[in-house]
């Protein structure tokens, strides 16, 4: 699966060196990334979850612990009820760790 992920890395490299040079725009995280969601592979659902997940932490914290309040906060950044993100933060704390699933 390796090889495969690494084709996927130097496929995706490609099209967007290739999109950028089209449209002459400069190469960017940020643009990456909108290509990435622009292409459909980042879904929406990844997204919600994605952001739930790295900003609950920092949110918590600013919500001075009280989960409750945090999940509120959480409410005004991605467009789901407050049932949804507590399953989220429950189910997919470890989907988003950090794996090196690729030698570099």
């Amino acid at each position: 699966m390796e090889k495969t992920r690494k084709e996927f890395i130097n496929t995706i490299q490609l099209l967007y060196k290739e999109f950028c040079k089209a449209c002459g725009s400069t190469e960017s995280v940020e643009g990456f990334a909108s290509f990435l969601v622009n292409k459909s592979l980042v879904t929406d659902k990844t997204i919600n979850r994605f952001l739930i997940v790295e900003k609950y932490p920092e949110t918590l914290i600013k919500n001075l612990g009280i989960k409750k309040l945090a999940i509120w906060d959480l409410e005004e950044v991605v467009p789901l009820k407050e049932t949804s993100i507590r399953a989220i933060i429950k189910d997919f704390a470890v989907e988003f760790v950090h794996k090196n699933r690729i030698d570099s």
